[in-house]
């Protein structure tokens, strides 16, 4: 990840920082992971996440500019949790080769950074030429068991992401009981519902059904006449009496009409924000 500094901060400072807060958490990295016991007041909290290590190390560095260093750290290991879910130590053990690289190449930023970009594509293709797909539940146990170095929860992750398939969303949860479960629900929950009432059909748990709707996945504002009129003209070329329309908000004369046809009977159309 490429960050770009808003003040110069002395190399030193940089390479001091970095190395403090990636040699803290680098024993958590490869198959034979040791743990890092963090305290809270009275209360011990065992770490072996290099992202959250890093968070709970922040409050050890008292100059601000090596504060500011640590935070960047920290903001790399976040984009690769967001975009991965996993590998925050293997990236910041990569970053502080990195960082040691450039200010000892004694190149500017810029110049490396050419380099660097041109290396990533190589490095790329090369591990996209030896990769192997992940398709049985063997392959995703193995995965499951280096990840989470307990052989029940592992079987549990395997059986559930098999099951559920690549295309669905998995959510884990603490529990308030001991041992681990999975329950899986058909269908995509979240937390909107419909944007008016006249779009209820189920009086009885206010609620706006659809059965085997026309999907209509909006990217912005339905606010205009002609945005009504397009997708009540696409249902009708389809078939469709039921709509189900999700956007980023319904306003104007689009909501009006959707709604007087919902009225009228010529379409069930529910309509939910994103």
């Amino acid at each position: 990840s490429r960050v770009d500094f808003a003040v110069q901060v002395a190399s030193d400072i940089v390479l001091d920082a970095v190395d403090r807060l990636v040699n803290f958490i680098k024993p958590t990295l490869g198959p034979k992971v040791k743990h890092i016991l963090v305290q809270h007041g009275l209360q011990i909290v065992i770490r072996d996440d290099g992202k959250k290590i890093a968070e709970e190390m922040l409050d050890a560095f008292d100059d601000e500019n090596a504060e500011a260093i640590a935070k960047f750290v920290v903001e790399v290991l976040q984009k690769t949790d967001d975009k991965v879910g996993d590998g925050t130590t293997t990236s910041a053990v990569l970053l502080q080769a990195l960082v040691h690289a450039i200010i000892n190449s004694g190149k500017k930023y810029n110049e490396y950074s050419k380099e660097l970009e041109k290396a990533y594509q190589e490095f790329s293709e090369a591990l996209e030429g030896r990769a192997k797909r992940i398709e049985t539940k063997e392959d995703l146990l193995k995965v499951a068991k280096t990840s989470v170095l307990d052989d029940e929860a592992a079987e549990v992750i395997a059986e559930t992401l098999f099951n559920a398939g690549a295309d669905s969303s998995v959510t884990i949860e603490k529990s308030q009981t001991l041992g681990i479960s999975a329950d899986r629900a058909e269908g995509y929950e979240f937390g909107r519902g419909w944007v008016s009432p006249y779009m209820v059909n189920d009086p009885e748990h206010a609620a706006a059904t659809a059965e085997n709707p026309m999907v209509v996945v909006y990217d912005g504002i339905v606010s205009t006449k002609d945005d009504a009129v397009k997708i009540l003209e696409v249902a009708d070329q389809l078939g469709k009496k039921d709509i189900f329309v999700l956007a980023q908000d319904f306003m104007g004369d689009a909501l009006r009409i959707l709604i007087l046809n919902r009225i009228r009977g010529n379409a069930n159309t529910v309509c939910v924000k994103a």
